[in-house]
């Protein structure tokens, strides 16, 4: 009896590794890993000044977490502090390997990306989730190696009273979303 007690309270005491299954952008943040965000800034360039028409203003400060991906890989989920180039709830949502040098996997701009049992070259596939009150987005997104991209993805638009209209949308070049969030 005490050493099932004993063991009980050893396993609520010891801190377990969880993998995400849904990163979003509302999600609490902390500061990154400066690596990580020099390895964001020099994949967007000064497509992240806060005023474009300013550089004085300066560059959008960034926030982010550190995720695990299974397969001994993880990573960092980002995003902008202060709502900085976020649309209404669609926000810019970097993920970027942390080893061996942190390196930018995925850009997109949307709300959430869900996590999927299905795994390509070492990494899992995500959906990367964007939308509003009357549109949403879904896009399938797989690892080729060098970065994810799309292979599928469909657009929703709402029909009143609860009801949706899907429709497939056309992938670009390589893979990447023609619409609904790709950066």
């Amino acid at each position: 009896m005490r050493l099932s007690i004993l063991l009980t309270l050893l396993l609520a005491m010891t801190p377990v590794c969880v993998m995400a299954d849904e990163l979003s952008i509302e999600d609490d943040m902390g500061e990154l890993p400066k690596a990580v965000s020099e390895a964001i800034y020099r994949e967007e360039g000064k497509g992240l000044q806060v005023d474009e028409d300013d550089p004085a203003q300066g560059k959008c400060e960034l926030m982010g977490k550190r995720v695990n991906l299974g397969g001994g890989k993880s990573a960092y989920f980002a995003t902008t502090k202060e709502v900085c180039h976020w649309g209404a709830n669609i926000g810019p949502m970097w993920l970027v390997l942390a080893e061996p040098r942190p390196a930018v996997v995925l850009g997109y701009s949307g709300v959430l990306l869900e996590q999927q049992k299905e795994r390509h070259n070492g990494l899992p596939d995500f959906i990367a989730v964007a939308g509003t009150a009357g549109w949403s987005t879904r896009t399938w997104l797989r690892y080729d190696g060098k970065q994810y991209v799309g292979v599928k993805g469909e657009t929703c638009t709402t029909q009143g009273e609860g009801t949706a209209k899907c429709t497939p949308m056309k992938m670009r070049k390589r893979g990447s979303a023609a619409e609904g969030g790709s950066r």
